[in-house]
């Protein structure tokens, strides 16, 4: 028989009191320290466990290492920004292609229609220089007069068609017909001079008339 002064132990916590059932109640550890006569929430908590030897430690908790994805649509939205352009720009750019495209056409075909004949072109450019042009022989300089013409044409429809592509795009242009106008014209005139300065006799008398034609300044 259990003594007077004694009690059984509390199975369903009839015995405990309202301290005692509130942190049971609050904290299920507390049991374990009512049981071993803690007082509730003095526990200590569980060290962390540490690796053994040898062994590699966890690594945390957490989503797995990968590489930075950076947020769709920042990088279009950002080069939308810079690449646009206002109604005025557009129109500006536009008026000074076409007007770049308009009188290197009329150049070009001045500068064609001039070195198709090419004996007759360099007489022409002689006379202007106050020279004698009895000297530029029959079929002077004939292929390379239509190679400069085939540079001169063949560079302004390079020009055209790809002023016309940019501005379809809605991208800057002016710069195209500008560009191949200049590259075009560099070539043509060293092609025109190639058969004048060959030839000797021609050569001098270039020579000759471009001293007295500036001496005269």
């Amino acid at each position: 028989m259990t003594a007077p002064d004694e009690r059984p132990r509390p199975q369903y916590g009839e015995y405990a009191t309202p301290e005692e059932q509130q942190a049971r109640i609050r904290q299920p550890d507390a049991t374990l320290a009512l049981d071993t006569g803690q007082t509730p929430g003095a526990v200590a908590p569980e060290p962390p466990v540490r690796p053994i030897a040898g062994q590699p430690a966890q690594p945390p908790a957490g989503p797995p290492p990968g590489p930075a994805v950076a947020p769709t649509g920042a990088a279009p939205a950002a080069s939308a920004a810079t690449t646009t352009r206002s109604p005025q720009s557009v129109a500006i750019d536009r008026l000074v292609t076409f007007v770049l495209l308009g009188y290197g056409l009329f150049q070009v075909i001045g500068f064609i229609s001039g070195v198709a004949n090419f004996p007759v072109f360099a007489a022409d450019m002689l006379t202007t220089l106050d020279g004698d042009a009895s000297v530029i022989p029959a079929g002077f300089g004939m292929g390379w007069g239509i190679a400069a013409a085939l540079v001169a044409g063949v560079g302004w429809l390079a020009a055209a068609v790809l002023s016309w592509r940019r501005l379809r795009k809605g991208r800057v242009t002016f710069w195209v017909p500008l560009t191949i106008g200049v590259i075009g014209i560099t070539l043509s005139v060293v092609l025109v001079w190639i058969p004048i300065v060959s030839d000797p006799a021609v050569f001098a008398a270039f020579a000759d008339a471009s001293m007295a034609f500036w001496g005269t300044f």
